[in-house]
């Protein structure tokens, strides 16, 4: 392993180098930073930020990095952090977790596990509520089912205090692209010398892929058929097909950069003619905001997001007859979650209403006919 291998944040793209901030980083303030092309010295000053933000965590030290008291709901939440199951999560999870965690800390900052009651979540629940988005509370009260659930599997309590709060779900979305707000916004990207984000968003509609997937897309994983993948959120595989005019869309992409795409680079990056980081992975938050400033130039409204082609692509397929099976595949889950799937991406529409209400007619003209 190489000294440029060992340093964190350190990244190399085309000859250049760069320090990534992480999440936590981006949310105390840091950005990213371009190093140069010299080895040495952007080694060199990856180090002393690396310095300057270990500083800067020390002294900002969270509860949960300082040892609590065995026995409390801080010191297994701490314990959980340090496990193996945690490190197999997804950088995105794991940061969820850790926040989530943090604010119910503020709560419970010196209690026993078994002593606390079902009353004590009802009123952290409540308190939630009066400082919080339901979305945002039920993500809190998620994470602490979940270290509830752990800590009664391992047989650590007898009693689990959240299974007697009711949790509000936050209402699902239910907006939905146009084939022709789709072509807008790729034809924009074009024309704005953005087609790698162009190429981004339409793969997600094309396969209903989630962003993240779409951001760590490699050269090799691309066909002209398909593109091949290991889900982040769920270590699955998927093998999602593609139109060819995606695909033709992505050839004209590459061809547009004028860079060598080896088999392991990644496939879509920011633009190389303009902009500070030329040429590089997108970030998630670039990547939304690329996606945002061209569909403001395209006119599309501000109540559409990128996020809802996944469930777009859903609807249509589900208007075009396919099963849950065949939806499930479509999205990347598990038969197991078909129902669900149907639940939250297919939210009723006109289109598949009148498709059952044929299929009933033409049941009761073939029974008719029959009798």
């Amino acid at each position: 392993m190489t000294l440029k291998d060992k340093i964190r944040h350190f990244r190399e793209e085309f000859g250049r180098y760069f320090y990534v901030a992480s999440p936590q980083m981006r949310r105390a303030g840091w950005r990213n930073e371009p190093l140069g092309k010299d080895l040495a010295r952007a080694q060199q000053r990856a180090i002393e930020l690396n310095v300057q933000w270990d500083t800067q965590r020390k002294a900002e030290q969270t509860d949960l990095e300082t040892p609590p008291a065995p026995g409390t709901l801080g010191w297994h939440m701490r314990e959980y952090l340090h496990s193996i199951a945690h490190a197999d999560k997804s950088a995105v999870r794991q940061d969820e977790m850790e926040r989530a965690f943090t604010t119910i800390l503020k709560a419970f900052p010196d209690t026993k596990v078994e002593k606390i009651t079902a009353n004590h979540v009802e009123k952290f629940y409540t308190a939630l509520r009066k400082h919080k988005s339901v979305s945002k509370a039920q993500r809190v009260m998620k994470d602490l089912r979940f270290i509830f659930n752990r800590l009664e599997k391992q047989n650590v309590i007898r009693f689990n205090p959240t299974r007697s709060t009711r949790v509000k779900e936050p209402p699902s979305r239910t907006t939905i692209w146009t084939a022709d707000m789709v072509a807008d916004v790729v034809m924009k990207a074009e024309e704005m010398d953005m087609l790698g984000a162009g190429c981004a968003f339409m793969i997600a509609y094309d396969t209903s892929l989630r962003p993240g997937d779409i951001r760590a897309i490699k050269a090799e994983q691309l066909s002209s058929t398909h593109i091949e993948l290991i889900q982040a959120k769920t270590g699955r595989p998927q093998y999602a097909p593609i139109w060819p005019e995606t695909y033709d869309l992505i050839q004209r992409y590459l061809a547009s950069t004028g860079l060598e795409m080896h088999p392991g680079a990644i496939l879509l990056r920011t633009p190389t003619t303009h902009g500070r980081y030329r040429g590089v992975a997108f970030t998630k938050d670039r990547l939304t905001k690329d996606i945002r400033k061209i569909m403001d130039a395209a006119g599309i409204p501000k109540s559409l997001q990128m996020r809802d082609l996944r469930r777009t692509a859903s609807v249509e397929r589900a208007e075009a007859g396919a099963t849950a099976a065949e939806l499930a595949a479509g999205t990347g889950h598990s038969i197991e979650k078909s129902q669900r799937i149907l639940d939250t991406y297919n939210p009723a529409s006109f289109a598949m209403a009148k498709n059952a209400q044929d299929k009933r007619r033409g049941r009761q003209k073939s029974r008719n006919s029959a009798g």
